[in-house]
Formats: C-alpha cells, structure tokens, sequence
C-alpha cells in the first residue's frame, strides 16, 4: 500500500498520513519522528519492513530512491513467494502420499499382519515364509526410519546460511549440475535481471549482488565475478570461469553476443521452472507408482493369508 501510494505520486508523509490508523498509528509516529529528524533512511525504514523485504530493500536503498527500492523488493519478494507456494502446491501431493503410505505399511507391519498372522496360525497352517516377510518389511521400517533421522539433520546442517557456500563449493567440484548449483544459479539470474530492469548498471548490479546476505549463493557467485572483473576479465569471460550451471553460461554468452541480456535471462527462467515443474511431474508419477505397488503388495499378502485357514480345510 504504501509503494503504491508513492508510484501515485504523494509525498513520503502525505502516504504516511493516509496510513495512519490504530494498527500502524505506532510505526507511522516513528517514521514521521526518524523523517522529520532527518535520519538516514536506509537506517530507520529497514525496521518497519517485513523481513522478506528487508535482505533487498537495505541494500537497494542505497543505489535507488526510496519509492524505487521498496518496488524493487516488493517485486522481488512478491515473485520468490508465487515460486515457493506454487512448488508447496505441485509438491503437496506426492510428498502426503509418501508420507502415507509409509505410515500405512508400518502400521499394517506392526499390528494388522501380526494379528492375521496369529489368527491364521490357529489353523496349523506353515507361516514361516510370511514371518520372514514381516521380518524383512520391518527392517525396511528401521532403515527408512534411520536414514530419514540421519539425512534430514545433514541436509538441514549444509544447507544452513553458515554452511551453503561450502556445500557449494564441494558439490560442484564432484556434481557440477547438481540441483544446489542450478538452483543457486537461477537465484542470480533472477536478481541480476531484477536490477537491470530496474534501471541499474551492471556494475552496480554486481555491487548490490554482492551485498545479498540473506541469498548467500547468489553473493558468493557475485564475489567471484567481481573479483574476475577487476582483474581486468570482462564480463562474458568472467562468467565462463565462475563456477555455475552450463544453461546459464549458454544462454548468457548468447546474450552478451545478442545485446538483449534481459529477455535471455528471462528466458533462462522459463527453461528452470518448466525444468522444475517436469521433475516435480516426474517424482509424483514415481512416488504414485511406488505406492500403487506397495498397495497391490498389502492386498495380496491380505488375501493370501486369508485364503491359508480355507486351503487348509480344502486338504482335509
């Protein structure tokens, strides 16, 4: 609101004025104190943004106006949110099915088939062949169990701001394409195209890239070209050396042959998120078929112990 309020051309206070209600009355008495007072306002207006805005807005205030950089983050952080909930929603699905049907088995394992199981063995019927496959079902259980204890915590650990640029930096001298480095190469395209459509230079896109604490990769990969760049390297040769995904080195070379940096990026991002949503598309099918099957697997061990008392009497 307060964004638009600026692009509609009133003044800082005036929108402050027209903010002020009993929720806000408190933020808007400090802003119009800080304004008024003539602090920085990189230094006050930073405190009174959500936190998503935060990471972009403290570093673009410093290269753009004030109404500029708060639509800068404002469309930054309205773009990261629609990507994250629209992967929460494909991924949902398969992921509740998993985590079902992995519940499923391990409730059937611990107390339905062991009731069939006793039930049956009434019947004098021979079980060792089904004791073993519980047996075997149950250390899958353990393993499954263990593995998820184990990776869960390793991943949350690499993956950790203090710890992702090393997880980088190992992963892409073993996996150059792995799904960290593309993802962490989408990030900086993503901003580098933000600030160019912005208005900025490239030097002074590089600077702010630099800046990104809350995005580690991106910063990291910033750090890298800048650092190419002041050796004298220029920017298409920079990007050769630095260490990111092949797609991003393709399509910027061809851009920098091409002129049309913005629109190769753009296109860039297409290719990672129809990328994104096929292996999305591709996990769902086989968390779906892997569930089918352990679901036709359970009806015929049902049916089958089932069927033993009725063998049995048909021998008598």
């Amino acid at each position: 609101m307060f964004v638009s309020l600026l692009d509609s051309g009133f003044s800082m206070k005036d929108a402050l004025v027209l903010l002020d209600d009993t929720h806000m009355h408190p933020s808007v008495v400090q802003l119009m104190e800080n304004m008024e007072a003539g602090n920085d306002v990189a230094e006050y207006m930073t405190d009174f943004l959500p936190k998503d805005y935060r990471f972009c807005f403290s570093v673009f205030i410093h290269y753009m106006s004030l109404r500029n950089a708060l639509k800068a983050s404002r469309q930054i952080v309205t773009e990261k949110k629609k990507q994250r909930e629209q992967m929460i929603r494909k991924l949902v699905y398969p992921i509740g099915l998993m985590a079902g049907m992995c519940v499923g088995l391990l409730v059937f394992n611990l107390v339905v088939f062991p009731s069939m199981l006793k039930m049956a063995d009434g019947f004098g019927v021979d079980l060792s062949v089904y004791v073993i496959v519980q047996k075997i079902v149950s250390v899958m259980d353990v393993c499954a169990l263990a593995a998820a204890a184990l990776i869960v915590p390793f991943v949350v650990i690499c993956i950790h701001p203090s710890n992702i640029v090393s997880t980088y930096r190992f992963l892409i001298d073993r996996f150059p394409d792995n799904l960290l480095v593309q993802q962490a190469s989408r990030d900086f395209a993503f901003f580098f195209v933000s600030c160019l459509k912005n208005g900025l230079a490239t030097r002074d896109t590089m600077h702010i890239l630099m800046e990104m604490k809350g995005y580690p990769l991106v910063s990291h990969i910033a750090l890298q070209l800048d650092w190419l760049m002041e050796k004298g390297e220029g920017m298409q040769d920079a990007m050769k050396i630095i260490r990111v995904e092949q797609a991003l080195l393709r399509f910027f070379s061809t851009a920098c042959q091409s002129s049309c940096t913005q629109e190769m990026m753009d296109g860039y991002l297409k290719m990672t998120d129809l990328r994104t949503m096929k292996r999305i598309s591709r996990f769902t099918a086989t968390v779906q078929l892997v569930s089918y099957g352990v679901v036709g697997a359970v009806v015929i061990a049902i049916y089958q112990v089932l069927m033993l008392p009725m063998q049995m009497l048909g021998t008598l």
